[in-house]
């Protein structure tokens, strides 16, 4: 069975975003420089040892900005090999968002929509 490991949540003032998930929820929210130069927004909403949440069960996520694909929020699951997972998805009537794309040295992800137009993001550990 694959879990949810992660959460996004478009926006359209990541700042005024910020403050209102610090000050309402208590959670850390990061923005961390990435590889090609673009930032991103770590929603950090439970404790970690080694990026990884400490209790069983929760998870953390980020802060995105809302484009034309990306309206409301999405959760993401975590898969042992993200060609399979499309394979899966398209012969059970779903498509693919957003190919598979490589975060170097830390993973891999991909965007899929159900038949009904959610958008479920897909996620494969680098590690794993």
């Amino acid at each position: 069975m694959n879990s949810v490991v992660h959460f996004e949540i478009p926006v359209d003032d990541t700042d005024e975003a910020k403050t209102f998930y610090e000050q309402a929820f208590g959670w850390e929210i990061r923005q961390d420089k990435m590889p090609d130069g673009s930032t991103y927004t770590s929603a950090v909403t439970t404790e970690t040892e080694n990026s990884m949440p400490k209790n069983p069960g929760a998870i953390n996520g980020a802060i995105i900005e809302r484009d034309d694909k990306l309206k409301v929020p999405l959760v993401t699951v975590g898969v042992d090999s993200i060609d399979d997972c499309i394979k899966k998805v398209e012969e059970a009537g779903g498509k693919v968002v957003l190919p598979k794309a490589v975060v170097p040295n830390i993973g891999e992800y991909a965007y899929v929509a159900d038949p009904a137009g959610n958008i479920v993001g897909l996620w494969h550990d680098a590690q794993k």
